[in-house]
């Protein structure tokens, strides 16, 4: 096996000559996870040059994808060898890495109008306690309307979750449980304070 790395924009690639025997996929794999650890999230695996690869090396191969993404990195793969290439031509490769950051843009900018929406609703609940006695405020009220924040709270973090299996870290990562965390935990202390929620 030779192996070249060229370094593009928006990825790094690792383009790939000649046999590749199973314990060559373990160089590529161990190559992979260094690019990854550097900093270098977006990877293309270029076999277009690969001549022969046995069984066992194909195997190996088909499983990198995966890997790659577990460890929080993209891997796009071209080659002519059947069941691996994920992608047909290089021309494709920009395409490909530019069409999964839309998609996070896209599910921040999402996410962005759901915390505003949260912290508004915060912010008219301590409004309600400053403004008010405790005794003028309805107990049942403002538990519903605290228990409506949380529930709002989990739905994001399930979210986010599942969002967080596929991310590419191309930026600096929004800092989003941190976020829901403290919105929650300022509402309930509030409360608390207040005597309209036993304290913990």
């Amino acid at each position: 096996m030779k192996l070249r790395l060229e370094n593009k924009e928006k990825y790094i690639a690792l383009c790939v000559s000649e046999d590749i025997l199973p314990e060559h996929v373990m160089i590529l794999q161990a190559g992979i996870k260094k690019l990854i650890a550097s900093g270098k999230k977006n990877i293309l695996l270029d076999l277009i040059g690969v001549t022969t690869a046995n069984p066992n090396a194909i195997k190996l191969l088909q499983g990198l994808e995966k890997f790659t993404e577990s460890i929080k990195g993209k891997l796009a793969v071209l080659a002519q060898i059947p069941g691996v290439a994920n992608t047909k031509k290089r021309e494709d490769i920009d395409k490909y890495f530019l069409k999964e950051m839309n998609t996070l843009l896209a599910v921040e900018a999402a996410l962005h109008v759901k915390f505003e929406k949260l912290a508004k609703q915060k912010s008219e609940l301590e409004k309600k306690i400053i403004s008010h006695k405790t005794s003028q405020l309805d107990p049942k009220n403002l538990r519903k309307e605290n228990s409506g924040l949380k529930k709002m709270v989990e739905e994001l973090e399930s979210y986010i979750q599942k969002l967080l299996k596929q991310r590419i870290e191309q930026r600096a990562p929004i800092t989003v449980t941190l976020r829901n965390e403290t919105i929650t935990k300022t509402v309930v202390a509030v409360l608390e304070q207040e005597g309209i929620l036993p304290v913990k």
